[in-house]
């Protein structure tokens, strides 16, 4: 079990574990206030604290938080894939993706 001692110690510092942590890591490396991107993309910034706290409870629907992540990563120059895979598809976390496409 050494070599996954190893890869948790090598692995935490490289990336945030969060896609909230990541998100507010670039904006803070880019100097961006949550004013602005509030304003950049009309939510509040009540909302953007939510995202940036991994709280997606707080932003009513899962779609919408994605939705919002992905528009700041846009404006952050983030990878919006790798932020939205760590993000729950739905808020219960049990419903699979598809449950959410049936009624198209």
């Amino acid at each position: 079990h050494s070599m996954t001692e190893l890869s948790k110690d090598s692995v935490m510092p490289i990336s945030p574990a969060s896609p909230g942590a990541m998100i507010k890591a670039a904006r803070e490396q880019q100097g961006l206030h949550l004013a602005i991107l509030s304003v950049n993309l009309k939510v509040s910034v009540k909302q953007l604290e939510a995202l940036e706290a991994d709280q997606f409870d707080k932003l009513m629907e899962p779609v919408f938080a994605r939705a919002l992540a992905a528009k700041v990563c846009r404006i952050l120059k983030l990878d919006p894939v790798q932020v939205l895979s760590l993000m729950p598809a739905a808020s219960n976390g049990l419903k699979p993706l598809n449950i959410i496409d049936i009624n198209h």
